[in-house]
């Protein structure tokens, strides 16, 4: 109700202007509130990617893997025709 009545002033030289707004408790922390859900929103996006890469980078490497088998495995057969010439 302070702040109201201080906003109402009828001299505006005695008006807060809004960086002494800003700096009210209430007012500053529901500003720090905000700026925080919103980071945290931000930082869930990041890791939802991050974890998404991660798959994505095991899929990968359980394909090369799986590849790195089949030519290992050629390789093996190739070895075997050549010592049977």
């Amino acid at each position: 109700m302070r702040t109201v009545r201080w906003m109402l002033k009828t001299e505006p030289k005695d008006r807060p202007n809004v960086e002494d707004l800003l700096n009210l408790p209430h007012v500053s922390m529901r500003l720090r509130e905000k700026a925080l859900k919103k980071n945290h929103q931000h930082l869930k996006r990041k890791e939802d990617e991050v974890l998404k890469k991660e798959s994505d980078l095991a899929d990968k490497e359980s394909q090369l893997l799986k590849k790195e088998q089949e030519l290992e495995e050629r390789e093996r057969l190739v070895e075997e025709l050549e010592r049977a010439v």
